[in-house]
């Protein structure tokens, strides 16, 4: 059976206080990326990103993740996103929604986020 990139990309479930979590974020990237902007490189590390999308379980409203925002934050970009996630379903998500910004560099790794990160360090 085939699947189309749809069927891939998954939406989690969320909170109404991740909702706002996340949105804290938002804000909080566009300040450190135009604090940043003189750097030669930044980089977003997010250890337990999830599927990339999340729906919002009091009000039904699909939002962004941190990766996507991440993804979506800037000018200045970030020079690259390292994102690692347990679950394969999560990781196989989230290369599809990445692919919807060709150019922009995600690392993207399935497993245990406490092996990863020395290695992306």
């Amino acid at each position: 059976m085939s699947h189309t990139n749809e069927k891939i990309k998954r939406i989690g479930e969320a909170g109404i206080w991740s909702a706002e979590k996340l949105n804290l974020l938002r804000c909080y990237l566009r300040g450190f990326l135009t604090a940043t902007k003189r750097a030669p490189s930044r980089y977003y590390i997010d250890l337990f990103p999830g599927p990339g999308r999340n729906r919002v379980r009091e009000t039904g409203e699909e939002i962004d993740g941190s990766p996507l925002i991440a993804m979506k934050a800037g000018p200045p970009d970030f020079t690259c996103l390292f994102l690692v996630d347990r679950s394969q379903q999560n990781t196989m998500s989230l290369a599809e929604y990445c692919k919807d910004y060709p150019g922009r560099c995600a690392n993207i790794y399935c497993g245990n986020a406490n092996e990863y990160i020395d290695k992306i360090l």
